[in-house]
């Protein structure tokens, strides 16, 4: 049975929902609102390490980094061509090399976030300060994820808490709103847009 705890702090609004600005200049995967709000409260953190597992054009990725301090780390994990992905490499690979380029030290892992080799090799390069997961939406998957990359962060957001239910278009469910109701806590933070299908929930190690 799903739990439902209670969470912290929640944003939400009511305007109009819209589709985030991408680098890429593909299709956002992220609500305009959610993603200000969740950088928001990222940066309330002063952090300098940022870790993202999935994702796909590179466009969070690039946001998050650039809110923060040139010289800061960020290690972008990614698997091109699965079922949360596609065909993204290239597109990931020039969003790396231009924050490389605006003075950002990089890290492109290009493989499966469960694989052994990879956890191993962002455990090397940890820990870091906050971290989004948002690649594999399967229950085992994300937390799988979670498992294996949280004891390695402060703060750990998780894309599409809410519209449990929702199919991945092979048919596969989005059962990330299952886990995040399992996890939340008073010290959580969850970012819902009104009528938002997508939602941002933000974990926090404080008082695990």
């Amino acid at each position: 049975m799903e739990q439902s705890n209670p969470v912290g702090r929640q944003f939400k609004n009511d305007y109009p929902l819209k589709r985030a600005d991408t680098c890429s200049g593909m299709k956002a995967g992220q609500l305009q609102y959610e993603l200000d709000a969740m950088i928001s409260v990222f940066v309330e953190q002063n952090p300098t390490t940022y870790l993202e597992v999935g994702c796909r054009y590179g466009d969070t990725f690039y946001d998050v980094m650039t809110s923060l301090p040139k010289g800061s780390f960020g290690c972008a994990v990614d698997l091109p061509n699965s079922y949360w992905g596609g065909d993204t490499e290239d597109y990931l690979k020039e969003t790396c090399e231009e924050l490389k380029a605006m003075g950002y030290r990089i890290e492109l892992i290009l493989g499966n976030s469960l694989d052994q080799e990879t956890i191993d090799k962002v455990k090397s390069l940890g820990p870091f300060d906050i971290a989004l997961l948002d690649g594999d939406h399967r229950y085992e998957g994300i937390k799988g994820d979670f498992e294996a990359y949280s004891p390695l962060c402060n703060l750990v957001a998780f894309h599409d808490i809410v519209g449990h239910g929702q199919r991945h278009s092979e048919g596969i469910y989005v059962e990330v709103p299952r886990f995040w109701s399992e996890i939340k806590h008073t010290n959580c933070v969850e970012i819902i847009e009104e009528g938002s299908k997508m939602g941002i929930g933000i974990w926090t190690k404080q008082d695990q």
